[in-house]
């Protein structure tokens, strides 16, 4: 699951003007917060009002609408240069650099 965010956070960051890039993720950054809030609470309504097979139902049909709305969006091509590509690959990697440590570091700590 961490994976498939990253992916998408990095493809979302990829479509964000650079001279809108703060705004852009800001707004992302409060929608993930409020899915993460309504999502439990709608899943625990549709389960106790009506069954797992409708919170499923109900699962597929908000992934088509998303799958709908995502194709809709429309953005120019923006040629990178190959220093951009560079610096976004030394940047990633420091990325995982840093994570893999935190990691390292905080598992012995919190005993698993």
């Amino acid at each position: 699951m961490g994976w498939n965010y990253l992916w998408l956070e990095l493809g979302i960051l990829h479509h964000i003007y650079d001279n809108r890039r703060g705004e852009g993720m800001g707004w992302y950054s409060s929608a993930t917060t409020i899915a993460m809030a309504l999502g439990p609470v709608m899943g625990i309504w549709v389960t106790d009002s009506y069954s797992y097979n409708t919170l499923c139902l109900f699962a597929i049909l908000l992934s088509i609408a998303a799958l709908i709305f995502a194709s809709s969006v429309k953005t120019p091509y923006q040629n990178k240069t190959k220093q951009e590509i560079r610096k976004l690959n030394l940047n990633s990697g420091l990325f995982f650099l840093v994570l893999a440590a935190s990691l390292a570091l905080s598992r012995p700590l919190s005993g698993k």
